[in-house]
């Protein structure tokens, strides 16, 4: 790991073998040998004038390749110096870019779906919502991109009149923010509406943190299987005997 050393005036006083290493392997001018990129000592500047530790991260080219480092610029007052480090990160930015690429894969699946999808993350806030999300409850997407958490959208929706009605708001609520606390396999549940809908709402815990809410839609399924089984029991109570 290429570490060095700055004094007051921002200049290299010590650098050990992985920096001069790194050095002759880049492409830098002489004129800016030791100082890792174009930009370093402004970030050591900024370290200084503030006295707090700064990062960035830089692609840099070493040994023929594109790698990203972490460069970090640490004022050491006691010293009147400055510590610096530069840690490749390229294998945490190819890991980033797959995951990048799932979440975005999975956004589009969930958003195709039908049924309203919502993923709040480990802080409760709406982190996605597909359209029919927002559909289904009447919520402005320009309110829902403000990232409001789950409990506002719970007091929005009670206000709205859109949820079940309950006799201890307070504790329905609390019931639900449980379930960032302590789900860890789905849950299923069922919401009865005040404006007759039925609600199948199933709530998975999200492989990056918080919680994935699925709700469809039941009543027209619900309404099919109650015509349905009062046409067997009329049947039944109509069906001639055979001993008549």
């Amino acid at each position: 790991v290429p570490i060095w050393q700055r004094d007051s005036e921002f200049n290299i006083r010590y650098c050990n073998m992985a920096y001069s290493r790194f050095v002759e392997e880049s492409p830098h001018s002489d004129d800016a040998k030791l100082n890792m990129y174009q930009g370093a000592i402004k970030l050591a500047k900024k370290a200084w004038d503030k006295q707090l530790a700064r990062t960035e991260r830089q692609h840099l080219v070493t040994a023929g390749e594109r790698r990203l480092y972490e460069i970090s610029e640490v004022p050491v007052p006691e010293g009147n110096v400055l510590a610096g480090v530069a840690q490749d990160i390229s294998g945490i930015e190819k890991v980033e870019k797959e995951i990048e690429l799932h979440v975005s894969a999975h956004a589009e699946l969930l958003e195709s779906s039908s049924s309203a999808m919502a993923i709040y993350g480990a802080d409760t806030r709406l982190k996605f919502f597909n359209n029919a999300f927002s559909k289904l409850w009447g919520l402005e997407e320009k309110w829902l991109n403000q990232h409001p958490t789950y409990a506002e959208v719970l007091e929005t929706l009670r206000e709205r009149r859109k949820l079940p009605e309950q006799a201890d708001f307070k504790e329905f609520r609390t019931q639900q923010l449980q379930l960032f606390k302590d789900l860890i396999k789905p849950f299923n549940d069922f919401f009865y509406l005040p404006d007759g809908k039925a609600l199948r709402v199933i709530v998975i815990p999200h492989a990056l943190g918080g919680l994935l809410f699925s709700y469809e839609d039941m009543s027209d399924r619900l309404a099919i299987e109650r015509s349905y089984n009062t046409l067997i029991a009329v049947q039944r109570t109509t069906k001639p005997s055979r001993f008549a």
